[in-house]
């Protein structure tokens, strides 16, 4: 799951009940971006990253012209991952439960949609399991923590097609 792009449907929360037109789902690109270890010792941990693939309100018919960062996590920050057994309609009045999962920070929840249950089943177990690994390497100090989750001196960020 490291090294893969997705590609799912984020589902913002809509406020409390009463309130507006209920928020669409939204195409994301979604991702695990490489934390950064300095050369100082510290780092910037690994993020859960995602980002629109579609943007209408652009101006223009050019692709990609968003100056918005994208949406992220910080792995260390989820609390939970689950999948969905019932979805609160109220909140997010489009997502199928048997397709979705949420995750949950001390402050907010995220809930994203796969394309089929055995995907949603298979991102929810693999997140789950590399959020355990990251904690227990970062707790005991492990140096296989900066092989396998930073990048020494990289840029964060998705490299251009042309090097890939």
């Amino acid at each position: 799951m490291k090294n893969e792009r997705m590609t799912m449907l984020w589902h913002p929360q809509n406020g409390d009940k009463g309130g507006g037109a209920a928020k669409s789902p939204i195409c994301v690109k979604v991702w695990i971006e490489s934390g950064v270890y300095l050369v100082d010792g510290s780092f910037i941990l690994p993020k859960l990253t995602w980002m629109a693939m579609h943007e209408g309100q652009l101006d223009s018919r050019t692709l990609n012209l968003s100056k918005s960062a994208p949406k992220q996590l910080d792995l260390l920050d989820v609390c939970r991952v689950r999948a969905t057994k019932s979805v609160d309609r109220q909140h997010y009045c489009f997502a199928r439960a048997d397709r979705s999962f949420m995750v949950q920070t001390q402050d907010e929840a995220y809930l994203f949609e796969a394309r089929t249950q055995d995907e949603r089943d298979r991102i929810v177990d693999a997140m789950k399991l590399l959020i355990a690994r990251l904690a227990s390497l970062l707790m005991l100090r492990d140096l296989r923590a900066v092989e396998e989750f930073f990048s020494c001196g990289g840029v964060p960020g998705e490299a251009p097609q042309w090097a890939r």
